[in-house]
């Protein structure tokens, strides 16, 4: 058996309460919201029996894209809540 999946997402923006919130000497600041992050999906399969069912061989290959990765900080230093930002792109495989 052999299988092929394609898929793709996001997750939506989200809203800071300590909105421009920074420490004592005003080098940080808190942005009011966070952009949506969006993440694409492909993913290769395989199952395999073989030698009259005494031998399985099962194996996948994968690839995530993503953008704009939503990441949520505590950083007490800067505000004494939860703040979140988007972080950087990202990928990852897995052969």
């Amino acid at each position: 058996m052999y299988y092929v999946t394609w898929s793709e997402g996001f997750r939506p923006g989200l809203l800071n309460r300590p909105v421009g919130a920074s420490n004592p000497d005003g080098t940080y600041s808190v942005k009011a919201e966070v952009d949506t992050d969006e993440v694409t999906n492909y993913e290769f399969g395989w199952k395999t029996v073989l030698r009259d069912g005494q031998l399985r061989f099962n194996g996948s290959a994968f690839m995530v894209d993503v953008s704009g990765l939503q990441s949520t900080i505590f950083d007490p230093s800067i505000v004494n809540l939860f703040f979140s930002d988007n972080a950087a792109d990202a990928e990852i495989t897995w052969y």
